[in-house]
């Protein structure tokens, strides 16, 4: 991901979002961007709206500020990030819409410019598992629509989840 921030288009740098589920996923992040001497900003559940919002306008508006680091649930719902064009999902989260409700911040109205999202996967771990329930889960929402599923439908299908995530 660092490697990838090397590359910068004709006007300037590739702006960049960070999205995990997980606040201490965010911290390594800002450790290794540190490091590298890349120009970061956060945007978490503990922030201040008027720090939230001045974070969103870093990205937009400082040429410095080549990532904002955002928690997977305070970015999700009502932000325009549309000055990002490179997304990375650095865990899965279960619910597939919540992840895609986030993207969609930098795929809104006002995006000009083509967009690349990077899901983060480890081969044979607990991620990959919940990819795999991630689209099971978007299979049964397209397939649900429009048919009735009694409960004991879903909760046969919840346990088939859990096994898969949990079991073998």
């Amino acid at each position: 991901m660092i490697d990838d921030q090397g590359n910068q288009l004709d006007d300037g740098i590739v702006k960049t979002v960070v999205f995990s589920q997980w606040t201490s996923m965010l911290d390594r992040v800002e450790d290794a961007l540190e490091a590298a001497g890349i120009q970061y900003d956060r945007l978490d559940g503990t922030m201040k709206r008027d720090d939230r919002t001045r974070a969103m306008e870093a990205l937009k508006h400082d040429p410095a500020c080549e990532v904002l680091l955002v928690s997977l649930k305070a970015g999700g719902v009502g932000l325009n990030l549309t000055a990002a064009q490179r997304v990375y999902l650095m865990d899965p989260y279960w619910n597939p819409a919540v992840e895609n409700q986030a993207v969609d911040r930098i795929h809104r109205l006002g995006q000009t410019r083509p967009v690349t999202t990077v899901k983060l996967i480890i081969e044979n771990s607990i991620e990959a598992r919940l990819l795999e329930v991630q689209r099971k889960k978007t299979e049964l929402a397209n397939m649900t629509l429009g048919q009735n599923f009694s409960k004991a439908d879903m909760l046969q299908r919840r346990m088939e989840e859990l096994n898969q995530l949990f079991g073998s």
